[in-house]
């Protein structure tokens, strides 16, 4: 299997919904994406994906959380935005808008020692 992983950040802020601590409170991160692509054949050029189409898409679907408070965007609205959530979210929008790129899992990074993940 070959995998090739590309890497963004987006600003936001949010909170957790009956949290029984200090994140029930507004907050806001750094947010590290990490989009990872799988595939067992290369194609001509000896690639999975160009690593530019897959640093485009993400950056397009990023984008609309960029400098947002989550919990008022429609995407958010009946669940909490933690990174579990943000990682299915981004990696369906993926899937829906650009099946060219084989997405395997997008991981997002609260901190520089904390993820959460989601994908195949």
């Amino acid at each position: 299997m070959y995998k090739v992983m590309v890497e963004r950040e987006f600003s936001a802020a949010h909170h957790i919904n009956r949290y029984p601590g200090e994140c029930q409170r507004l907050h806001g991160h750094n947010w590290r994406i990490q989009l990872i692509a799988c595939s067992n054949t290369l194609n001509d050029l000896g690639i999975v994906v160009d690593f530019r189409d897959m640093e485009n898409a993400i950056d397009s679907v990023i984008q609309p959380l960029d400098h947002q408070y989550l919990n008022e965007l429609p995407s958010f609205a009946d669940k909490n935005p933690t990174s579990e959530i943000i990682a299915e979210y981004i990696y369906s929008q993926m899937v829906l808008l650009f099946p060219e790129i084989p997405t395997t899992e997008v991981r997002v990074w609260e901190t520089p020692t904390k993820y959460g993940s989601y994908g195949k």
